[in-house]
Order: C-alpha cells, then structure tokens, then sequence
C-alpha cells in the first residue's frame, strides 16, 4: 500500500553556473519555485543546499536530467548525474531524476517578470515527476 503521509520534495534544474530549485509535496501534487543557487561548473554552495533540506523537511530530492532530442547524453548530461550522485551520497536521501527536455521552453512561456527562469524549470521538472506518482523511495530511480 502506497504511503499516504503528504512529502516534500526539492527540485533541482541543473546548470553548470546557475541550479533551479523548487519545492513541492505528495499532497498537492504541485510545486512552486524558490531560488536560483549560483554554482561554479556544477557546484553550487553545499551549506545552502543543506540549508534547503533541513528547512523544508524534504524526503527526496528530484534531478531534471539534460538529454539530447533523439535521447543522447552529453556533457551536462553527465555533469547532471554527478551533482545527483553527489546529493545522494552527501545527504542520504532519496534522489531521483527525469528527463527534463523542453523544461526550460515550458519555463520562458510561463515566466513572469519577477521569476527566475531556472527555478520555474525545476518547478516544472518537480511537477512532471509529482504527476507521475513516483513517490515512494522504493522506486528511486538509479542510472546504471
């Protein structure tokens, strides 16, 4: 029986100077933008990544992953799946990962003045990963 107990969740839409993030739950199914983190070639300051953790209370943490058109990898994409294993390993939470294609033109359209492009995208990452119900930390999802 699935886990009934609302969760939060972070999103993460990384970039190698700039990572989204967002904030959603298991109740609501929704998420809604927070900051955007500075980070140097994909690292971004770990204390305010812990800061956001333990602020929200979050069960897991969701990774937008950066894949071709025809499905390919490249350079960010592995980037992307380094800060993700990164995340895992520092925090010991649940970290799971969707292709996040399109996130960013889906972002400029529902863009207001006073939002940050990269935290609407992890928004929407987080959102896309809430309305496939992948909730429970058993079906975290790991790249061979």
């Amino acid at each position: 029986m699935p886990n009934r107990t609302p969760q939060a969740f972070l999103g993460f839409d990384f970039g190698m100077s700039r990572i989204g993030v967002a904030i959603g739950n298991t109740l609501s199914q929704t998420a809604r933008p927070l900051s955007t983190l500075r980070a140097q070639d994909g690292k971004p300051n770990w204390d305010l990544v812990q800061k956001l953790l333990t602020q929200w209370d979050v069960a897991g943490i969701v990774v937008g992953m950066p894949y071709t058109l025809d499905n390919k990898h490249q350079d960010i994409t592995f980037a992307a799946k380094k800060f993700s294993n990164r995340l895992r390993q520092k925090y010991k939470l649940p970290v799971f990962t969707i292709d996040e294609r399109f996130t960013t033109k889906i972002a400029r359209q529902e863009m207001s003045k006073n939002q940050e492009l990269d935290s609407i995208a992890a928004c929407i990452i987080l959102e896309a990963w809430l309305n496939e119900n992948r909730t429970r930390p058993s079906q975290e999802h790991k790249e061979p």
